[in-house]
């Protein structure tokens, strides 16, 4: 197993109580019949759900083979899934063309602090 899951896997597991870890070992122990299902309909629910590109709106489906583009501050993220090159190619140039237009204004990227 990849050791970012293991990693992962340890921090939930840290939000569960005694008696339902000793639950879950029981049925791990006995082929995680449970887990098996949770897992399976977490992927169908993955696999089945559609996005949409941010430029051109058409639906994206797990493992089209599009991509992903996370940005902004650390303390608020932004996510597009885009369908191809040239959608994110587009995309990149208006981000650009967003951060030229601050800078002439003087916006500064500066998370809000509250006085």
């Amino acid at each position: 197993m990849p050791f970012i899951f293991i990693m992962k896997l340890r921090d939930a597991l840290q939000n569960v109580d005694y008696d339902e870890l000793v639950k879950l070992y029981e049925d791990v122990s006995k082929g995680s019949e449970h887990v098996k299902k949770l897992v399976s309909k977490k992927l169908d629910e993955l696999e089945n759900s559609a996005k949409s590109c941010a430029v051109c709106g058409k639906p994206i489906f797990f493992g089209d083979g599009a991509y992903t583009l996370i940005f902004g501050n650390d303390d608020f993220k932004k996510k597009a899934n885009l369908c191809a090159v040239d959608c994110l190619d587009f995309f990149v140039k208006h981000l650009k063309k967003l951060e030229e237009k601050k800078a002439t204004f003087g916006i500064k990227n500066e998370p809000y602090v509250e006085k």
